[in-house]
């Protein structure tokens, strides 16, 4: 039985290939720098996350300059990985087809570590929805990390754990894991998601539905 196999080529590649010592193969380090920038999409993605956190586990690391390069490439190819944030207002960020039975500044608080959701200290303007590099690079890894999770906490409450669809805590973290990576960020944020993923799998004692259920205040 024939299968079809698809085949790509982006000018991107010929970079890759130029930079591996092995010219028969990719170097360790380059196919996990091409498997991190296919990873911005969801296409075929948990073998892709899988084989990065293989590589990774390994000692290789992500060249970031060939990264970006190769992440405009695959948008020739597959399209724009998520729409852009910059100056959008609240407003105009949440008005999507989410159906939202609570605030969604509410959920942050509910699920925060802190007295506030972290995400604000990293708002330039709190009248967008924009979040700074600069200031998210002033965090310390453990707050980044942590502001993350409290975005997935929220989208896994908002689209699977509230409107009562069959997901489990861990399953609805793991698929807005990954909808966070592929559809609701991108470029520095993508790129720090991807390189850390380990960091973010599941962890059951957050406990963020516990969270959200003790401290939540129905109007």
């Amino acid at each position: 039985m024939s299968r079809t196999v698809q085949h790509y080529w982006i000018p991107e590649f010929e970079e890759l290939i130029s930079e591996s010592k092995n010219k028969e193969f990719l170097d360790p380090d380059l196919m996990l720098t091409l498997k991190a920038s296919h990873a911005n999409w969801p296409i075929h993605w948990q073998k892709t996350m899988f084989d990065i956190s293989f590589l990774k586990s390994k000692g290789h690391k992500i060249n970031k300059p060939i990264y970006e390069k190769l992440v405009k490439g695959w948008r020739k190819v597959h399209g724009k990985e998520s729409a852009p944030l910059k100056g959008k207002t609240t407003d105009e960020f949440f008005n999507d087809a989410v159906k939202r039975k609570y605030n969604h500044d509410d959920l942050h608080r509910w699920v925060a570590y802190y007295d506030a959701p972290i995400y604000e200290r990293i708002q330039p303007n709190p009248e967008t929805v924009e979040c700074a590099e600069d200031l998210f690079n002033k965090l310390s890894y453990e707050d980044q990390i942590k502001m993350a999770k409290e975005e997935i906490f929220v989208t896994a409450l908002e689209r699977y754990i509230i409107p009562e669809l069959p997901y489990s805590a861990g399953r609805a973290y793991v698929a807005s894991l990954q909808k966070f990576v592929t559809t609701m960020s991108k470029n520095w944020m993508s790129y720090f998601l991807i390189d850390n993923f380990d960091n973010l799998k599941y962890d059951k004692s957050d406990d963020y539905v516990g969270r959200f259920s003790a401290n939540k205040v129905d109007l």
